[in-house]
């Protein structure tokens, strides 16, 4: 099997562990919304990778709902009102919408839209990790919204990094470089949701 391969089915332990964890000890209302992210960024994905190079708008899809979700997810643990909240999500619609209609073309890959959803990703998750940083470093490791944080942190900078080597054409014709990049984001994307894993299992410590 190779490392893709591996990264697409560590998706599976996050789910079995949230699943087991809910069921045995009950999760707050914050990781019962990202276990509806991770269902959400998981599902798209799957189908966007499955049918993505016949259907690109598909990926762009993927990328608009997941980013939405996750701003969701980060304005709901950061205690932003409603408000900003509404404004900040439509903010980022109207972009995407602004994008495709006058300046991309939604059934090829849109860098852009992937640029903006990263940064704005990598903003809230150094945002709510700064927030943290007063906490003892014994607490904070025992903190799901710290793990959480981090993985996307990591995944999503990780992210921004290979697109943007993508987007190069002189390193699309080294095959065998974009291949060992890919490698490492596959190898990344695994760690990511071990932190995910890790994430629901600090509610078993909360409720020892």
């Amino acid at each position: 099997m190779s490392f893709t391969d591996f990264s697409s089915l560590s998706q599976l332990i996050p789910f079995v562990i949230s699943i087991i964890i809910y069921l045995k000890y009950g999760l707050d209302n914050k990781l019962k919304l990202f276990m509806m992210v991770m269902a959400v960024w998981a599902t798209s994905e799957f189908i966007s990778l499955k049918i993505v190079i016949e259907n690109s708008h598909i990926y762009n899809i993927h990328w608009i709902t997941s980013t939405m979700m996750i701003l969701y997810f980060f304005c709901e643990i950061s205690g932003i009102s409603t408000k900003n909240v509404f404004f900040l999500i439509l903010g980022y619609f109207l972009f995407v919408v602004l994008r495709i209609c006058f300046m991309g073309n939604f059934f090829i890959w849109d860098m852009p839209i992937v640029y903006v959803s990263c940064y704005l990703i990598i903003g809230l998750c150094a945002l709510t990790l700064i927030k943290m940083v007063n906490d003892e470093v014994s607490e904070l490791f025992h903190k799901p919204i710290f793990w959480i944080s981090s993985a996307l942190l990591l995944y999503f900078t990780s992210t921004l990094i290979v697109w943007g080597l993508f987007d190069r054409s002189e390193n699309l014709e080294n095959v065998h470089f974009m291949e060992n990049v890919y490698n490492i984001h596959s190898v990344i994307n695994i760690c990511t949701n071990l932190f995910y894993s890790y994430a629901f299992l600090c509610r078993i410590k909360e409720n020892s």
